[in-house]
């Protein structure tokens, strides 16, 4: 007969965030129970400087491997899949918590499936985007960087952006341009 478990599991290993910047996966030292729909609750996931609302993850309970996993791998894990359009990129700070007193039900929790279930303790992990392929997009328009420098004729003149500017048809641009 085996002793009691009295461990409440822990995070074992490092985060891991996918390519596609959607898929986060927190490997633990044993398999985890919980309610997939409730337990959100007790997730806070920042991306930068926003806060996902709970529409916006899902949580997958990831089991080990049927007969067992290899020495070194975790026995049991968590995948938190981002919906909605939401994504993680590597120039960003990804980082998730978890609070088991934010449950409006306690047993909702993540927990092991001991005969008296140990309740996962509060935590909070970065996540290393560096694996993420994509750069957040640019989202400020170009702007103008000091006056307007003329030539010696003062015929033609020159102004300058913060960032490179990309015309494609200067012919219809000129309608656009008040001097």
């Amino acid at each position: 007969q085996s002793s009691p478990d009295y461990s409440a599991p822990r995070i074992s290993g490092s985060p891991v965030i996918e390519p596609s910047g959607t898929v986060i996966n927190l490997a633990f030292d044993e398999a985890l129970v919980f309610d997939d729909i409730n337990a959100k609750n007790g997730f806070t996931i920042r991306i930068g400087d926003d806060t996902l609302a709970n529409a916006d993850f899902d949580l997958v309970n990831l089991q080990a491997p049927a007969g067992g996993a290899a020495p070194a791998a975790a026995s049991g894990g968590l995948q938190i899949k981002l919906l909605n359009g939401k994504q993680a990129y590597n120039d960003q700070t990804l980082s998730v918590s978890y609070d088991n007193t934010k449950l409006a039900n306690f047993e909702d929790g993540l927990k092991d499936n001991a005969a008296t279930p140990n309740q996962v303790t509060p935590f909070t992990v970065l996540v290393d985007t560096s694996a993420v392929t994509a750069t957040s997009p640019d989202t400020n328009a170009p702007s103008l960087q000091g006056p307007a420098s003329f030539d010696g004729t003062g015929k033609e003149f020159a102004v300058s952006f913060d960032e490179s500017i990309k015309v494609e048809d200067s012919l219809k641009l000129k309608p656009a341009l008040t001097i």
